[in-house]
């Protein structure tokens, strides 16, 4: 990433401007990467996706930055039902006019380590023994895209002239459904459970407890809305196919995540076979 002295870890607040702006004076890019799955008592969405996005972006413009690139989030829309979907939107609207040539980023449902795809059903595997709630039936089409295939190419963004002002769009190279994405995880896993659908009444009520009972809340009710919203790529915008990146399939990928929920004797299992029942467009169905 750097040599020695090239990173420099600063302390900010994005409620203190003069800490913004030491943060990022000096700066050739500047990639806000700030956000939140939930509300917490400290910020909301508004003022994390909207209020501090538009600060970071007026701040840059003010201190000389050359290029601003900003991550939202695939399905972002000021009308949407989900408030983490609507401020993000809007959050775009405020960067925009803050910062025009700004680069708007949106990575479709993304997993990797630590993440909030994976883990949470893995979560669900390890706590729930009668199956993992779904909403919507399960029919609720989505294109998971690994992190580092996201990560890759917002390194480019440091110098690609292409990419100033516009929006690009990073999903996944195979759609599914979620309910199949469950499935698929509970085989390569090698577990019993199934898949239950659930109302959305009902996944919003649980997911309202597990927000006031847990630190860290596993699914918050503003995810269980997101999970009846398809991702739809937009037209025009620019993918991995504009920077030459083919990003892996889940396929590929899977094992990595699903197998540290596998039990201890199946650790070792061959996993090929379970591929190949979702490697076919019939694993969209």
């Amino acid at each position: 990433m750097g040599d020695l002295g090239q990173i420099v870890p600063i302390r900010f607040d994005i409620r203190n401007e003069d800490l913004i702006r030491t943060a990022v004076r000096h700066s050739d890019v500047v990639y806000n990467l700030i956000g939140r799955d939930f509300n917490t008592k400290n910020f909301t969405f508004e003022q994390t996706h909207v209020d501090a996005a538009a600060t970071i972006a007026r701040i840059c413009r003010e201190e000389g930055v050359a290029r601003l690139v900003h991550v939202s989030a695939m399905n972002a829309d000021v009308n949407s039902k989900s408030d983490f979907l609507r401020t993000k939107a809007l959050g775009e609207e405020a960067v925009k006019k803050e910062f025009p040539n700004v680069t708007i980023v949106r990575p479709g449902t993304m997993y990797g380590y630590e993440d909030r795809f994976w883990n949470r059903l893995g979560w669900f595997v390890k706590w729930l023994p009668g199956g993992i709630p779904i909403m919507n039936n399960g029919k609720t089409l989505i294109r998971p895209t690994y992190v580092g295939d996201v990560a890759y190419v917002l390194a480019k963004l440091e110098n690609d002239e292409r990419a100033v002002g516009k929006t690009i769009e990073l999903y996944g190279p195979k759609e599914y459904h979620y309910g199949k994405i469950v499935e698929f995880f509970l085989d390569v896993c090698r577990r019993e459970q199934v898949a239950l659908p659930l109302p959305k009444v009902v996944g919003k009520a649980i997911a309202s407890a597990m927000n006031v009972a847990m630190a860290l809340p596993i699914i918050s009710p503003d995810e269980v809305e997101r999970l009846y919203v398809d991702d739809k790529p937009t037209p025009g915008a620019l993918t991995f196919d504009d920077f030459n990146v083919k990003p892996f399939t889940v396929e590929e990928q899977i094992i990595r995540f699903a197998g540290l929920y596998r039990p201890h004797e199946y650790q070792r299992a061959p996993y090929d076979a379970t591929v190949r029942k979702y490697t076919t467009e019939d694993a969209k169905l």
